[in-house]
C-alpha cells in the first residue's frame, strides 16, 4: 500500500508532513487496524514509528487501544494524534472513541493523561465530543 502524506501541526506551531501506512490486522478475533506514522517515505529500515491501534467497539465505532510515539523525540508534540485520529475515521468510515477510566467495557481499559489532553484539543476545535456518563470522548461528535 502506497503511504499517505499527513500534516501535522506540533505544539510549536510548525506544521510538518509525516506518513502515514496502515492495514486491517490479520488473525485478530477483533476487528483490528494498525496504523503507523513515519518520517520518511518510504521509511528507512529500523526507522522509529507513531503507532495508533484501532479496534471494533461496536457496530459504528472503533476504539483506541493504543497510541504511542515510543518516547521518540521525533514523534513527540508533534500533533500527530490531532491529525491521525480524524483521518482514521476517515479512511474506516466510521466514528472513533476513547477508551474509558469509570465505564470500561473491556479488560485493562484505561485512558491516561496525555489522551485526555489531546481529546481535549480534538473537543476545543470541535472535532470531537465527550459523553460525561460513560466518560469517553469520541470523534466525529
Amino acid at each position: 500500500m502506497p503511504f499517505m502524506q499527513l500534516v501535522c501541526v506540533g505544539r510549536d506551531g510548525v506544521a510538518r508532513k509525516f506518513f502515514l501506512e496502515y492495514e486491517q490486522v490479520e488473525f485478530e478475533i477483533t476487528e483490528t487496524w494498525h496504523f503507523r506514522v513515519f518520517r520518511s517515505n518510504p521509511p528507512v529500515p529500523g526507522e522509529d514509528f507513531f503507532d495508533l491501534v484501532l479496534e471494533r467497539f461496536d457496530a459504528s465505532h472503533y476504539v483506541i487501544t493504543e497510541i504511542s510515539h515510543h518516547n521518540e523525540p521525533s514523534y513527540e508534540q508533534k500533533g500527530i494524534p490531532d491529525s491521525l485520529i480524524p483521518q482514521a475515521a476517515r479512511i474506516l468510515g466510521c466514528r472513533i472513541v476513547s477508551s474509558s477510566n469509570r465505564k470500561p467495557r473491556r479488560q485493562n481499559e484505561w485512558r491516561n493523561d496525555a489522551a485526555d489532553r489531546y481529546w481535549a484539543r480534538l473537543v476545543k476545535r470541535k472535532m470531537a465530543a465527550y459523553d460525561e456518563f460513560e466518560d469517553r470522548f469520541r470523534l466525529p461528535p
